[in-house]
């Protein structure tokens, strides 16, 4: 069954562990189709977390969480933290070249309007990255679509 389900044979025996095989034998756990559809139907329908018991909210929350590890470890899905990182990196990496602009079109002959101009340019697009950054923190990731 975990082979056609696509998933680890552990997490299909945790799945099944609530009901009682058909048949069964020492190396064989018959399950009939009523089960699995009732299994597979069970997977489909809303989980109210609120309305289940302490023990079973704790199994679903820890399911979860082994969930998000196991799409860690597989590099599916990463931290805020690092997402968020990487970002930062990639922004200082375009604005940086920017800064030193003003200096260089100067020291190249530029007349001094058009440098000043340009180091208006370079701080309004500094200033904007910083606002659309902060903008972004400010939202909830996980309620981001």
């Amino acid at each position: 069954m975990a082979n056609i389900a696509g998933c680890d044979r552990r997490t299909m025996s945790a799945r099944v562990s609530h009901l009682t095989p058909e048949k069964e034998t020492t190396n064989f756990k018959g399950f009939s189709l009523k089960q699995i559809f009732r299994l597979l139907l069970e997977d489909t329908r809303s989980k109210d977390v609120d309305g289940m018991s302490p023990s079973d909210q704790l199994a679903y929350w820890n399911a979860q969480l082994k969930q998000l590890e196991y799409k860690k470890r597989l590099n599916e899905v990463c931290e805020v933290a690092d997402a968020s990182r990487q970002m930062s990196i990639i922004v200082k990496s375009m604005l940086q070249p920017q800064e030193t602009l003003a200096d260089r079109a100067e020291a190249a002959g530029m007349p001094i309007e058009w440098v000043i101009w340009l180091q208006k340019e370079v701080d309004k697009n500094r200033d904007e990255a910083a606002d659309l950054i902060l903008i972004e923190g400010e939202t909830d990731v996980c309620e981001s679509e």
